[in-house]
Formats: structure tokens, sequence, C-alpha cells
């Protein structure tokens, strides 16, 4: 390996050179595996190259964490709006800046229901809407569109709130059954300290006592699972590098829109001058 190289990352690097060792993988297999990685659109890993002028694999470790983040966005989304409107939230991540027909038409939904999905997700903080005039200095509401799109940093800071309050809440629901069960629980202590008096706990008792332990247990795995997603969120957002959200120049949008206008003027011209 080069010179920069650090013990940690030659031991990796050899690992994964030998991974047909490892996997009993042929070298083919290795390399299509490898090619499928570098070229998988989510940019997880990348391929770069060392001073001997070598090919070398890396994970963006910032890149997975962007994706994690945007794939509990997206089952957020879908658990709480809708299949239809998690479909239409990545088409506003993906193709910013559309009206509502051009959502529509990308999300293949009926224009009534995209509308409503559209106001629902932009009530809860996951779109956003921008008026663009057609023209200078004209805010007309005939000579003006309505752009959708989605801001990656305000809705990554709406999941954290989110998973912030879902912990408060599944903390004090913890604390509940404790409290509503704390007879349950003296019980077991004094049978666990005086094992005489194990016949005290009546066959109703131990159902109840399986049932809070249960209970109870299902509470604590969805803290430790909630708190495992906030954690990337805020390591992510913590050093969430200074980017510029996507914004329409007024500029490109008027040329954009003049020139359709100037395109549909010219084919009606073209079809009177044909009658």
């Amino acid at each position: 390996g080069a010179e920069w190289v650090t013990p940690a990352e030659q031991e990796q690097m050899e690992q994964v050179r030998d991974a047909n060792l490892v996997f009993h993988w042929s070298k083919r297999m290795l390399d299509e595996v490898l090619f499928l990685l570098v070229k998988d659109p989510t940019g997880v890993v990348r391929e770069t190259k060392d001073q001997s002028d070598e090919p070398v694999l890396y994970v963006d470790l910032q890149q997975a964490t962007r994706e994690l983040m945007l794939t509990e966005t997206d089952r957020y989304v879908r658990s709480r709006f809708g299949a239809m409107s998690c479909r239409i939230f990545r088409t506003l991540r993906t193709h910013p800046m559309c009206d509502t027909k051009h959502v529509n038409a990308l999300a293949m939904h009926p224009l009534k229901a995209t509308k409503a999905r559209l106001n629902a997700l932009m009530k809860h903080g996951f779109a956003y809407i921008q008026e663009v005039p057609t023209e200078v200095n004209n805010h007309v509401n005939n000579k003006t569109v309505f752009l959708w799109f989605c801001r990656e940093r305000r809705v990554q800071q709406n999941m954290q709130a989110l998973l912030m309050q879902a912990q408060v809440n599944l903390k004090l629901a913890q604390r509940k059954r404790e409290r509503e069960n704390e007879l349950l629980l003296q019980k077991e202590k004094r049978v666990q300290v005086f094992e005489d008096a194990a016949n005290e706990l009546s066959e109703h008792v131990k159902q109840q006592l399986e049932r809070y332990k249960a209970t109870i247990d299902r509470l604590e795995k969805a803290q430790t699972l909630n708190m495992r997603q906030l954690l990337v969120f805020n390591e992510f957002l913590s050093g969430y590098p200074a980017m510029q959200e996507f914004r329409p120049g007024t500029t490109r949008y008027r040329v954009r829109m003049s020139l359709e206008k100037k395109e549909k003027s010219a084919a009606k011209k073209g079809v009177k001058k044909k009658k």
C-alpha cells in the first residue's frame, strides 16, 4: 500500500482484496459485485486511486448516513401519510421546483388527490411551495406559477425533533406502566427474597407480571431503536456542511417561461395560417 495509508486501512484493503477467500467467490464474481457497488446511484461506495495509480474502493460514511436518514424519513412519511404521499415526497426530493401538474404527472396520481396530499405534506413541514413570476416585476396571479420543492435540511431537522419527541413519549409510557404495576413489582421482589412465599402469587398475578414484562421489553426495544435513529440524525446534522438549497433563479425561470410562451404563440400562429 501507499505510505499515507494507515495500518488499519491497509488491513481493511487487504481483507477486501482477499474477499474471494472469505466468501468463496471467484475473481469474476467479486469484480462484478464491486462494479455494481461503485455504479450504485446511492454513491455509498466510491472509487479513487492511490499514489501508485491503483484503484482503491472506500465507503463514504457521510453519504451512507444520508441514505439511512432518507430511508427512515421515507418510512415515516409512508406510515403517517400513506404510500402515495411517500411517492409524492420522493418525487419532490428528486425533481425539485415542479408545479402541481408536473408533480401529478411524475407521481401518476389523480390531480385532486395530489393537491390534497401536497397540502398535507406542506402542513407538517415535508414540502414547501414558492411563487415564481413568469415576467419581470409582475406578481399578478395569472402570470405567476407555484412550484413545489423539498428542503432536505429542514426535513431532517423535523425528523430529528419527531424522534426526540418519540423518545420522550416512550420513556413516559414506560414510567406510567411502572407506576401502575408497582404493587406487582413489590410482590415479585417479596417472592424473590422469601422463597417460601412462592405460593402466594396466584395464576392471575403471574399472568399480569408476564404481560407487564412483555410490555416493558417492547418499550425498551422501541427506545433502543429510536435512539439509534436519533443518533444517526444528530451525528449527521452536527457536521452538516453549509449547503445551498436549490432555489429557482428568477431570471432563469423568466427566460424559460418566456421561451415557452413564444413557442406556444408561434404554434398558434402556425395553426391559424394553415386554416
